[in-house]
């Protein structure tokens, strides 16, 4: 199931992305052409993807890998069971589900 994102790709500036997880990778497409392409993480190179809910509907993540980390936001319509269960089906226990208050 694709999933509308905010991929951080700069001090403070965001783009949006599509993120896929299929066939054990997590895949992140740009939706416009300024993008700077699409981004491949086979589970191999995977370290942990953390999935913090904040407050007025904020899902954060961050997708650790063996050379880079990937930050970002959820669209504020996601499907939040939805994305846990794709998690847990292609990648088994290498993600974090964390709340924040604040």
């Amino acid at each position: 199931m694709p999933y509308n994102v905010k991929l951080r790709c700069g001090f403070f500036k965001t783009q949006p992305y599509i993120l896929n997880i299929l066939a054990k990778q997590i895949v992140l497409s740009p939706k416009d052409e300024d993008g700077m392409g699409n981004f491949v993480i086979d589970e191999h190179e995977l370290n942990a993807i953390s999935i913090i809910k904040g407050n007025k509907n904020v899902t954060e993540f961050e997708i650790k890998t063996q050379t880079e980390a990937y930050l970002g936001t959820f669209d504020s319509s996601i499907n939040l069971e939805q994305l846990l269960c794709d998690l847990a089906r292609e990648f088994g226990r290498k993600f974090i589900i964390n709340g924040r208050d604040s």
